[in-house]
């Protein structure tokens, strides 16, 4: 029952002129008379093109459909990597009331969701800065088991942050989806879109490729400082707050027959502390990936079965690696022109 006022929404047990929330995108507040609802928008708009196609809200909405109970979905990566687009493209798909939850309502929110008794959404952007501890969400997600209604929850978080009450419980978080940086097709359609003059096409992916982070932000702002100066990236790159990789990168050698063959020279490693991994989990995998310092792809060298920091080898499915800080390697010191 709701008792609505203009675009607030208030829960009553009698006498509300709202039977039920119309499916649009509400903001919860706390207040001296209790938590409240605010009507933001009848939904989430995108009024930018959306790079990258994904069937995943498609998926969410057809688990929803297909299950009972509450469903929760986790996604997680680095700021920029398409998180939030994500969320609100689940939101949309649903069709239910959602509930933006941007405080803990002064410790009211569980009592305030719990009152909601019709299917809705519960949509906590960044939520490692609103819960202080991630155990604080079990509360709420348990809490609204005990109604009648449905819940989905949707959470974003910039860094895994989840605790293990939650991890390995498909009944709290069914999916969690990790988001990174972006592929070389997505960063060339979004360079092809934006710069007209092709000719710079190529100075930008070498640009972009130096990078630590590669997300869709930071491309369109690239491009965007590229096509407002008809410049290439070598010439603003020392003022852009953008973060290139360390310039200590890394060599890798496929080790066969006792040779140290060559495989990627100053590029990239994935697992970036690859020589300190404590492969302890049993559940825990690990890829070995390698990123040319001049190409936006990765190449994948099997799952990591051990690894010897002393040796500063990697032994993989597909055989041992070895993994050198660049420009120090001896057999590089001639072809290189470097001293080491």
């Amino acid at each position: 029952m709701w008792l609505q006022d203009g675009n607030y929404f208030r829960t009553r047990d009698r006498g509300s002129d709202v039977e039920t929330l119309p499916p649009h995108v509400y903001v919860a507040h706390a207040s001296m008379m209790g938590p409240y609802l605010e009507r933001q928008q009848d939904k989430f708009h995108f009024p930018y093109k959306l790079y990258g196609s994904s069937n995943f809200p498609e998926r969410v909405k057809h688990s929803f459909d297909n299950t009972s109970g509450n469903l929760g979905v986790m996604l997680t990566g680095l700021k920029g990597t398409g998180k939030t687009v994500e969320a609100e493209l689940i939101c949309n798909i649903l069709n239910l009331p959602v509930i933006l939850v941007q405080s803990n309502l002064e410790g009211a929110l569980v009592p305030f969701i719990n009152r909601i008794q019709e299917n809705i959404v519960v949509f906590i952007d960044e939520y490692e800065k609103i819960f202080s501890k991630s155990d604080e969400m079990l509360s709420l997600m348990d809490g609204a088991l005990r109604t009648k209604a449905r819940r989905v929850f949707v959470l974003t978080t910039n860094e895994m942050y989840i605790s293990d009450n939650m991890l390995n419980r498909p009944s709290r978080v069914l999916y969690i989806k990790q988001f990174g940086n972006l592929e070389a097709p997505l960063i060339k359609e979004i360079i092809a879109d934006m710069v007209p003059d092709t000719s710079m096409h190529q100075p930008a992916l070498e640009y972009l490729s130096s990078l630590e982070i590669i997300t869709v932000d930071i491309v369109k702002a690239v491009c965007a400082e590229m096509v407002r100066f008809s410049e290439v990236p070598n010439a603003f790159k020392s003022i852009m707050n953008i973060k290139q990789r360390r310039s200590m990168t890394k060599n890798a050698y496929h080790l066969l027959g006792g040779k140290e063959n060559l495989i990627c020279s100053g590029g990239l490693v994935d697992p970036p502390n690859i020589l300190r991994l404590k492969l302890t989990d049993p559940d825990e995998e690990y890829h070995l990936s390698l990123r040319d310092p001049n190409m936006t792809d990765w190449q994948t060298y099997g799952r990591i079965l051990s690894v010897d920091p002393d040796k500063q080898t990697v032994t993989t499915e597909q055989g041992v690696f070895k993994i050198t800080e660049s420009r120090c390697h001896p057999s590089l010191a001639q072809t290189m022109a470097v001293t080491c």
